[in-house]
């Protein structure tokens, strides 16, 4: 988040650069400040969301101890109410305060509508598309962030619920290609997204978030994918896709730190194929990598610690399910750590050199 000050010297660096560009600045920092108050920080939607996971927990219990669970039809039309209360409360205030209560009605209103359609006979997939329905409804009505952040996380896990549970284990490669697409398109056109209309400017910042927790959910059933049966299989379609997105944003980045000569650039470029190679097998350390370069990239704290923590998880899982011996592995860990600290060292050594001039 930027200062008063701050906006204030890029609007004069602005002006300096374009002696026509005019601006209101008065109106400017006001729009700001409101866009920022209006935005919770990071631990108000870490609370709201865990609070709102509480509160239907014992919601819902509180229900099945009164025994109003019983009858299927007053559960389905108490669910339905309930998400169109959440809707409601959402779009008529619109504050962080009740965010929790929101996320709390719609969450139980699904959990309730679910139960109830079960009850009534239909599928597991039928209410995955109608929970898929009801959130994408939902978005388009309201501008909660918390809101519309679970909305997008609920649509993501139905996907991935009807793929595993219909057995569609390659769509899942799939999924995971296109999702990592997704994220790096969404991180690095930011200012084109939101300039296209007051509804994605609405919805960036919880469909950054959103995206991206789905993305490290799919990378983390690839490194589970033991537990749900199934092989590598397609995978390598998948680390080829993130492989790409990686040489990609590389490409900007290099830019960024003014790399310019080309035989630095074939040295970085030759560097990451010894990286990321070992991981053609393994999408999830794969991903892990993509989502740190691109929070580093647009300096995006939340997803560079995300990155960071799934990597260090993927690592250690994939570590540990090689069949190799201990030597091989160790040599492994090695030779990577060490061409982690070369570009490390390379890239520090780049940002001091610009910092004295």
């Amino acid at each position: 988040m930027r200062t008063p000050e701050e906006i204030k010297e890029l609007l004069h660096s602005l002006k300096s650069g374009e002696e026509t560009f005019e601006w209101k600045e008065e109106a400017i920092l006001a729009d700001y400040q409101k866009s920022s108050a209006d935005r919770p920080g990071i631990v108000i939607k870490i609370l709201s969301v865990l609070g709102g996971i509480l509160a239907t927990l014992t919601f819902l219990a509180f229900l099945f101890m009164a025994q109003i669970m019983q009858s299927p039809t007053s559960v389905l039309v108490l669910g339905l109410i309930l998400v169109g209360g959440a809707v409601w409360l959402s779009k008529q205030y619109g504050r962080v305060f009740l965010d929790t209560l929101s996320v709390t009605t719609f969450i139980s209103g699904l959990a309730l509508t679910g139960f109830g359609l079960s009850e009534n006979g239909l599928n597991a997939n039928t209410i995955s598309l109608l929970f898929i329905l009801i959130s994408l409804i939902t978005l388009f009505i309201v501008r909660s962030y918390i809101l519309s952040f679970i909305c997008i996380l609920v649509i993501n896990g139905c996907i991935i619920q009807l793929l595993l549970s219909n057995y569609e284990y390659n769509l899942m490669y799939v999924y995971t290609s296109v999702m990592a697409l997704a994220v790096t398109c969404i991180f690095l056109k930011e200012a084109t997204l939101i300039r296209a209309g007051n509804l994605l400017s609405g919805l960036y910042d919880p469909l950054r978030s959103g995206l991206l927790i789905s993305f490290i959910a799919g990378l983390a059933i690839f490194g589970g994918r033991r537990f749900w049966g199934f092989t590598t299989g397609y995978a390598w379609v998948t680390s080829i896709v993130i492989i790409a997105a990686i040489l990609y944003l590389v490409s900007r980045l290099l830019k960024t730190l003014q790399v310019s000569g080309v035989r630095q650039q074939a040295i970085i470029y030759i560097c990451c194929v010894p990286v990321l190679t070992p991981a053609l097998f393994a999408p999830a350390i794969l991903g892990s990598i993509l989502i740190i370069l691109l929070g580093f990239y647009v300096n995006y704290r939340t997803a560079l610690v995300l990155g960071m923590i799934a990597f260090i998880y993927f690592v250690s899982q994939y570590y540990y399910d090689l069949h190799l011996t201990l030597l091989t592995k160790s040599i492994i860990l090695f030779a990577s750590g060490l061409l982690f600290l070369i570009l490390y060292f390379f890239v520090h050594k780049k940002i001091t050199t610009n910092e004295k001039i």
